[in-house]
């Protein structure tokens, strides 16, 4: 990987993009042939949610292309994407990232399967209520924001939300490693989605998502307000994204690359 040096992280994935312009197109095509990915379809054909990564390509390509696809299979024309507000950009959409490739990859899809470009509506969580403030306030401002989305959400919408479930290593100030850190960081993982969706203990959550440096901290909690009744959730990949060249930091820095869907049961 590139090292970021002193560019932003739109324009270094971006560029990635670009460079990796004709292996997307020709990936789609041969994506779009494969039909036994009945698992994504399945959680938004239930009034689900898709979540993907946004690490860089070899880290959340085969989610976005899973999460576009199934998509249009749905029938649905419409998408709620709800991303993250990285901090520092704070007041900044146009330095955010995170919805940059799955904007991107549906543009290709359509241009490449001659298909309908989807209705994005793009939402960023509220800019009131931040982590470093009473948690407590911070679960009831994201709460109340996904109760407020329940309002742009009909039956040909999908929902989808990005996130890195947990940025981890030298490159994020973790100095002490545990040998089986891999381990380590999948078992927390499946702890905080269980907190979120099946115990819906979201303060517990996001006290846990702020120690592990969980991208969905804020737009996790206001999907599982969104989402009514008793939810299950299921991983269809996780990997971790190497990024200690491209943060220029010694090994472990990592970033959980996760694929998961969550559905009313």
């Amino acid at each position: 990987m590139e090292p970021l040096r002193d560019g932003t992280w739109s324009d270094y994935y971006k560029k990635e993009r670009s460079r990796r312009d004709v292996e997307l197109r020709d990936y789609i095509r041969e994506a779009w042939s494969v039909t036994d990915d009945d698992g994504p379809l399945e959680v938004l054909e239930r009034g689900g949610a898709l979540s993907f990564p946004h690490t860089y390509i070899d880290g959340s390509l085969e989610a976005l292309i899973r999460t576009i696809r199934a998509i249009y299979r749905s029938g649905k024309k419409k998408v709620l994407a709800m991303g993250v507000l990285h901090r520092g950009n704070y007041g900044r959409l146009d330095l955010e990232f995170s919805l940059d490739g799955f904007r991107e990859l549906s543009i290709l899809f359509s241009q490449e399967l001659g298909l309908t470009p989807l209705e994005i509506d793009e939402v960023f969580m509220p800019l009131h209520g931040r982590v470093d403030d009473d948690l407590s306030v911070f679960v009831e401002d994201h709460v109340r924001f996904g109760r407020e989305l329940q309002n742009r959400v009909d039956d040909d919408t999908a929902i989808v939300l990005t996130g890195d479930l947990t940025h981890f290593g030298h490159g994020y100030g973790v100095k002490v490693i545990p040998e089986d850190h891999e381990g380590m960081i999948y078992r927390n993982i499946g702890v905080m989605l269980d907190l979120l969706y099946v115990k819906r203990d979201l303060l517990s959550f996001v006290e846990m998502a702020k120690e592990r440096l969980n991208d969905q901290i804020a737009n996790g909690t206001a999907l599982a307000s969104l989402l009514e009744g008793d939810l299950d959730h299921r991983i269809f990949y996780h990997r971790l994204s190497d990024y200690s060249e491209v943060l220029g930091s010694k090994e472990p820095t990592v970033v959980a690359s996760v694929f998961y869907g969550v559905w009313p049961r």
